[in-house]
């Protein structure tokens, strides 16, 4: 098996919008422009960029790791589908603001 296929050709085994525990950021809408000030995210340690946009894993502390994927500069908003899917974002999210605003982040069983 050829280790450095052609990008084109390799399979893709993993998206973001099917990972629940993946923050998704877009374009804050205009309406919330007067609210833009707020937290900044906490330091990346791996930060790469592509089609869809910047993927960047930051480390929560206590252990704990979230993957960003922010289609849009800031000043940002969360993308949470009202789905079956959305309470794992919410939980998510909850992890991101509370670092972004040093509170104590929740630990939470995903079953």
């Amino acid at each position: 098996m050829d280790p450095f296929p052609d990008q084109s050709a390799a399979s893709v085994f993993w998206l973001p919008e099917d990972d629940t525990s993946v923050v998704i950021l877009a374009s804050l809408p205009p309406c919330f422009a007067r609210h833009a000030g707020g937290g900044q995210l906490p330091p990346a340690a791996v930060t790469e960029s592509d089609l869809e946009g910047v993927h960047a894993l930051l480390y929560l502390g206590n252990g704990e790791w979230l993957q960003v994927l922010a289609t849009a500069a800031a000043p940002a908003a969360a993308v949470i589908p009202l789905d079956r899917n959305g309470f794992g974002r919410l939980e998510a999210l909850h992890r991101l603001l509370s670092a972004i605003h040093r509170r104590a982040n929740p630990s939470y069983c995903l079953t």
